[in-house]
C-alpha cells in the first residue's frame, strides 16, 4: 500500500491565500492571492517558506504552475539555508555524489527539484522565483517532500 504523501511545506495548495509564505518582490513585482487558489507573481517576485529538514537526506520539491498571458515568466526554485546562502549544489553534489535533479515539462507545467540536505542543515527555505522582464505566473502548489 502506497504511502500517505506529506508535504512539509504549510499551506502548500494556497487554500488560505499567502498565510505561512513570504513574498519578497521587486519595485515593480507583486505577489497575489486570487481564486483557485493559486498565488499571481508579477517579476521580479518570490515566494518563501522556511521549513525543518533532516540533514544527509533527500528530499524533492515539486510545483504546479499556469501561466496567462504574455510574456510569460518562467518559475525557478532555489532551496536555501536558514539565513538565505545558498546551498552550494556543486559541493553537495560531489560530497554525497548524489546529484541535484530538476525538471520542468511546459506541456503540464509542473516541476521537480531533487535535493539532498547537508548533515548539519535542518532548515531550509524553499523558494520560486517569478524575475524575467515584466513576466507573470500562477503558482498553483507546492510540496516538499522527504524520499526513501
Amino acid at each position: 500500500m502506497p504511502k500517505e504523501r506529506v508535504n512539509l511545506l504549510l499551506n502548500g495548495a494556497f487554500e488560505q491565500g499567502l498565510k505561512h509564505w513570504e513574498c519578497r518582490r521587486g519595485e515593480e513585482g507583486y505577489c497575489q492571492e486570487v481564486p483557485g487558489p493559486s498565488i499571481y507573481l508579477r517579476s521580479p517576485a518570490s515566494i518563501s517558506q522556511l521549513i525543518a529538514v533532516q540533514g544527509n537526506r533527500t528530499y524533492q520539491m515539486t510545483w504546479m504552475t499556469r501561466q496567462h498571458g504574455i510574456p510569460l515568466c518562467p518559475v525557478a526554485p532555489i532551496i536555501t539555508k536558514e539565513n538565505d546562502e545558498h546551498l552550494n549544489q556543486s559541493l553537495l553534489e560531489r560530497q554525497l555524489n548524489r546529484p541535484i535533479q530538476y525538471h520542468f515539462d511546459p506541456s503540464t507545467m509542473r516541476g521537480s527539484l531533487t535535493f539532498t540536505t547537508p548533515s548539519d542543515v535542518t532548515r531550509v527555505r524553499v523558494w520560486l522565483f517569478c524575475q524575467e522582464g515584466d513576466g507573470q505566473a500562477y503558482v498553483e502548489e507546492i510540496c516538499v517532500e522527504l524520499q526513501e
